[in-house]
């Protein structure tokens, strides 16, 4: 309706009403006016009928009403409260009269919809465009984080959605936050990121050792492995190789700590066989 209809419907609204005994104040023949803008879709601005915007509805009783909070309506012209739609998951409103939702920021989560605020990502996870994802294994997060962050080296978690990461317990090596067992042969202190290979003349005769032991007498003992000295050869503790009989000595057992001397009226030339008596006619 042209500005000028109205002003002229507005003053003859109020005439009509002097004519007839009565007076209208300003406020009045406004709410009078309003009535008549009936159509469902519309609303009185004030001015006149005009279209009804988003974020809200009109019935058609000349007033329009804002979607609640946790709502939106994207459309115009709506005559209905059912055009106010919850927000989806992932985003909220926290105003009344919404045409849109708001994506949470990074860090923040909704898991529900009409919603009018995002939750606080949880230690474990992380939050991104509003959807919460828990930390692979290997990896951990503060809570409010958008990201989750690798372990530090030295340091594991076994499980995902992890707050924290643990120490490498001693006979493993921990990288990239993933727990690995040291082999047989090797060892790890506390908060490693390697194993170690056990040092000549020690050995380590399982996985996951944390220290190695020092080599039996009777043993050599290299790359970790403890091995018995063949029939012949012998060994102190702790040796990383076995030593031949001297000439003289000899020993028949695998596992030898010393060598036995050759017995009187005897020759040992094979440290590896029973002695040799001499034959009377050999004196």
């Amino acid at each position: 309706m042209p500005k000028n209809g109205i002003r002229l419907t507005f003053l003859l609204l109020c005439l009509s009403s002097s004519i007839t005994g009565q007076t209208c104040t300003d406020e009045e023949c406004q709410t009078q006016l309003s009535n008549k803008c009936n159509t469902a879709g519309e609303y009185w601005n004030g001015i006149g009928c005009v279209v009804c915007p988003e974020g809200h509805y009109c019935t058609g009783d000349g007033n329009k009403v804002a979607c609640a909070k946790g709502k939106y309506n994207g459309d115009q012209s709506q005559s209905d409260s059912s055009a106010c739609k919850d927000c989806p998951i992932k985003e909220y409103s926290d105003v009344e009269g919404s045409s849109s939702c708001i994506t949470c920021a990074a860090g923040s989560y909704t898991d529900s919809t009409g919603q009018t605020s995002c939750k606080e990502c949880p230690a474990g996870s992380k939050c991104v465009n509003g959807v919460k994802t828990p930390c692979n294994q290997g990896q951990m997060s503060s809570a409010g984080s958008g990201t989750c962050s690798p372990c530090a080296t030295g340091t594991y978690n076994t499980a995902t959605g992890s707050p924290s990461c643990a120490d490498c317990p001693g006979g493993s090596k921990c990288v990239n936050g993933l727990l690995q067992t040291c082999p047989a042969g090797s060892f790890s202190a506390p908060g490693s990121d390697s194993c170690t290979l056990c040092s000549p003349g020690t050995y380590s005769p399982a996985q996951g050792s944390a220290s190695c032991t020092a080599c039996s007498a009777g043993n050599k003992c290299t790359n970790g492995q403890m091995t018995q000295c063949p029939a012949g050869t012998f060994s102190a503790a702790e040796a990383e190789s076995c030593s031949t009989c001297p000439t003289g000595t000899y020993t028949l057992t695998k596992g030898s700590t010393e060598c036995t001397i050759c017995p009187a009226n005897s020759k040992c030339g094979d440290p590896t066989a029973e002695p040799v008596k001499w034959l009377g006619s050999q004196y």
